[in-house]
């Protein structure tokens, strides 16, 4: 009989913000060279300024406050001066250099782990409860999670066993925010603004409850992000989550080898989610409030016939034939108040001012029946083959009128070789093993995604009455699609030697996924937008390494590396013609803040990146348009302003392929050291190649809040300097010069500083400016127009290939002597201590952008960041111990 253990371990920890992205530390708020000013006007009305003005008050005092050139880094160079703060108050003009990781909190986490176990000769049992706390580097956010576990198994007669098991999952999330680091490259943090001041209570509530406001007088009402704060700090937004998962199962014994077992399941998830949002008007006038439910229900059943046998000394034979049954129903309902709440700070759907908004409905419900089978077969155990096959029969694929291609079969055949074992091998070759496979994978889509309906909807008058109208969907459905299918091929080899000191594990893959189902835009002649149907074919290869290797193994000490390589690549065979000459799979092409797309394109990658908005090159040609041979070929051209005296590139307008989403290889190397009781472990990974658009680093640049706008703005930063000879500027010393690289385009002409205008078209910039043509450009309007949303191009400041090196994980621990637990009346005792996302010891981010901002949701949409994620570290000691 064995008696209960336990097991009880305790983990606290923290979360630690250590590092900022590369935001520049020279310059205050300011507009660009060339644009408005602070001075007189000129005879035309306007402000036009070169040099870097500060703004002043009506005492004459540089000030911060009603700043007109907010939202740009382009101002005056800090030098310590006095200027008037956003309260009011006089400090030094200079950065807050660390003004960014002073808007994040020091996370604290604690996770508790109690589990009890045992059993006898009939059955045993496994109870476990899991409790995890957590606060966020954010104000006001938390994280909670109870897990409780409980299976079981009974011998209830010689020939039937039963066994069951129950977990039970709550989580709660409050206040998942974050919409805050956007603003410091953005242009809400400037570089002078005290984060650890105007964020206390003062600057961003005011006496009567609301956001502080020049309506009322308030004292505070000039203090930047009073919204932001106010939101964070009485934002009350609740989710929670629960999963619960029963199992039960009843195994038979019919005869010798033969079994017959039942089992049933479900999957019973829901969400609760209440908002709750304080008025930001004068006593708190506004506010709103929302209550959210969801439910995603999920039952199997299963009945599976086992059969063993023995057939002689060399051939063991398993069969297993089943049959399943899954089923699974969505539901939503939501109701929010409107027009805010009647009395301020009461969160209840009946304190709306207006009719409450809800909306409910069954979102999906979809029945897969299936039977399968799988046989296995093993000689002198050292050959085995498995055969497997499965029909799945889907209620998504069903049409409104019972017809369908509902039904797939899907087979797999998978054999292995552990060859050492049919050969007599050197003495040196520990183990050895060839395996090989091939499966077929069927599936189906949405429910109701091939059996289109109507909406119903209304608008509300004035005066409560409502006018009620429908919609019907655009999208025509193909009457013969076919289910989805992957086809997949590997073959492997797993070889130890010199008794297990070398290992060496190598595969090979190639998937086909055929039919796959989507959209295909269709002309709207036709009265729809898109077709629904079987859209293309992919292709999925690559190899998977994994090395193993002890260099130093002793009866104390040992020393384990293990090296992981991987390299996958996934191309397009065969796409649906509608889709002409690409598919867009993420971003935009010609349109938005990044203006690339992913794309997939017959015989191509997929998420090959694409973009109209590369820089136009000089191509030269003779008279009769013929290419000819210059050296100024491949230059970018340049579109010169006489107003702002400064030239910006000139934006393509032809799409083509700029990079790829896909990384060339990925790898990480783990080494793993144990002295006795004590173990140390070091694992850093690595991903080589592959494009990113990084939307922080361009309108970060553009705006002037990075480092990369640094340069070119004053000689130590690369600038050129020169005196200005223009009428408005005569005598001017500037030293924030750029020469772009570049050819003006055809045409171009250009006011010289003498007043004649000159055609410089097919001339670069450091050709003109030699002959006194053109004054350098200011790096301010070079950054900006490089970047800018309406005419920035392609370029290295924000697009370029993503290859870091990680320092991902450090853990120590240590696992006392006996003598020491026995004290305790344990059996064992431990301790460890775990840092997780420690350092990027090689980052190709421009900016030093954080790689970890660019985890995307899809393979074809991880190329954009716009997060301006924060490097943020974790930290955990551990305690463990078993009774």
């Amino acid at each position: 009989m064995r008696g209960l253990g336990v097991n009880i371990s305790q983990s606290i920890g923290i979360d630690h913000v250590y590092r900022q992205p590369g935001l520049q530390n020279e310059y205050g708020p300011g507009t660009l060279p060339g644009y408005v000013g602070y001075g007189e006007q000129d005879e035309q009305g306007n402000y036009y300024r070169f040099s870097p003005q500060f703004y002043y008050n009506e005492e004459g005092d540089p000030t911060l406050i009603n700043h007109p050139g907010g939202g740009l880094s382009y101002g005056p160079r800090f030098d310590g001066r006095e200027i008037q703060d956003y309260d009011g108050n006089m400090v030094p003009y200079l950065p807050q250099e660390d003004n960014m990781l002073d808007a994040y909190e020091t996370g604290l986490n604690s996770n508790t782990h109690v589990a009890v176990s045992g059993g006898n000769e009939k059955g045993n049992f496994y109870l476990s409860d899991s409790y995890s706390t957590r606060t966020g580097v954010l104000p006001n956010n938390s994280f909670d999670r109870n897990s409780v576990s409980l299976r079981a198994a009974y011998e209830l007669a010689p020939w039937l066993r039963a066994n069951g098991s129950i977990s039970f999952t709550q989580s709660a999330a409050r206040n998942a925010r974050s919409d805050i680091s956007e603003l410091f490259f953005s242009g809400g943090f400037e570089r002078i603004y005290n984060t650890d001041k105007f964020s206390q209570r003062q600057y961003w509530q005011a006496p009567h409850g609301g956001v502080p406001s020049t309506n009322y007088g308030d004292e505070y009402a000039y203090a930047p992000n009073r919204g932001l704060w106010f939101g964070f700090n009485t934002m009350d937004d609740a989710r929670k989550e629960t999963v619960v998962r029963p199992i039960v199962g009843l195994s038979m014994d019919l005869a010798p080898g033969i079994t017959l077992g039942v089992e049933g399941s479900m999957n019973y998830y829901t969400i609760h989610y209440e908002s709750k949002s304080l008025g930001s008007g004068f006593a708190n006038e506004g506010g709103g409030y929302t209550l959210d439910h969801s439910r995603d229900v999920s039952r199997t059943g299963k009945i599976t016939l086992n059969a063993n046998r023995q057939i002689s000394d060399d051939l063991s034979i398993q069969l297993l034939v089943g049959g399943e049954i899954w089923d699974q129903e969505r539901s939503n309902s939501n109701v929010r108040t409107d027009g805010g709440l009647v009395v301020p700070g009461r969160f209840f759907i009946g304190n709306s001012r207006r009719d409450p908004i809800g909306t409910a409905g069954v979102s999906g419900t979809k029945q897969i029946n299936s039977l399968y089978f799988l046989s296995s077969f093993g000689y002198k155990e050292q050959l085995f083959l498995d055969v497997t096959g499965r029909n799945d029969w889907s209620s998504a694929l069903v049409y409104t009128n019972g017809t369908g291609n509902n039904s797939y079969f899907y087979p797999s055949v998978s054999t292995s070789w552990i060859f050492d074992e049919t050969f007599e091998l050197p003495q040196w070759v520990t183990f050895g093993k060839l395996r090989a496979s091939w499966a077929q994978v069927g599936s189906d889509t949405d429910p109701y995604a091939i059996n289109q309906g109507y909406g119903i909807g209304s608008y509300e008058m004035e005066g409560g009455n409502f006018v009620y109208h429908n919609s019907i969907s655009t999208t025509l459905v193909d009457r013969e699609i076919q289910p989805e299918r992957k086809n997949s091929f590997e073959i492997g080899a797993d070889v130890r030697l010199f008794d297990n000191r070398l290992g060496l594990d190598v595969a090979y893959y190639d998937e086909t996924i055929k039919n796959q189902i989507g959209s295909v835009p269709i002309p709207y002649e036709s009265g729809y937008n898109n077709l629904f149907t079987n859209i293309g074919t992919l292709s999925n290869y690559g190899v998977e390494l994994s090395l193993t290797v002890d260099p130093i193994r002793t009866e104390d000490f040992r020393w384990r590396s293990i090296f992981n390589y991987w390299n996958n690549t996934t191309k397009v065979l065969d796409l649906h013609e509608d889709y002409g000459d690409y598919k867009t799979l993420g971003g935009d092409i010609s349109y938005g803040n990044f203006r690339i797309g992913s794309v997939a394109f017959e015989g191509g990658e997929y998420g090959v990146l694409m973009s109209d908005s590369a820089k136009k090159l000089w191509q030269s040609t003779d008279a009769n348009g013929n290419p000819i041979d210059d050296p100024r070929n491949g230059m970018p051209l340049l579109n010169y302003s006489d107003s702002r005296r400064g030239a910006a590139f000139v934006r393509s307008g032809t799409v083509e392929e700029v990079g790829k989403v896909q990384p060339d290889f990925e790898g990480s190397w783990n080494n793993e050291f144990t002295y006795k009781g004590l173990s140390l472990s070091i694992l850093m990974d690595a991903r080589i190649g592959g494009h990113i658009a990084s939307y922080s680093s361009r309108y970060g640049t553009a705006y002037g809040y990075l480092d990369a706008s640094l340069r070119g703005r004053a000689p130590e930063f690369g600038g050129v300097s020169w005196t200005s000879t223009y009428p408005d500027t005569q005598g001017q010393q500037f030293g924030d010069g750029i020469i772009p690289e570049g050819v003006f385009q055809s045409g171009q002409t250009v006011t010289t500083p003498n007043g004649a205008v000159v055609e410089v078209g097919g001339m670069t910039y450091q050709e003109a400016f030699d002959q006194g043509y053109v004054e350098p450009t200011h790096a301010g309007y070079y950054h900006y127009f490089s970047n800018s949303w309406g005419g920035g191009v392609v370029n290295d400041d924000w697009f370029t290939e993503l290859t870091y090196v990680s320092l991902r994980n450090i853990s120590i621990g240590y696992t006392f002597p006996r003598s020491i637990s026995e004290k305790l009346n344990a059996r064992n005792l431990y301790i460890g201590v775990n840092g997780r996302n420690l350092a990027y010891l090689y980052n190709s981010m421009p900016n030093n952008i954080n790689p970890e901002s660019f985890r995307g949701t899809t393979s074809s949409d991880s190329f954009r960041e716009r997060s301006f994620t924060p490097y943020q570290a974790s930290y955990t000691m551990t305690v463990s111990l078993d009774f």
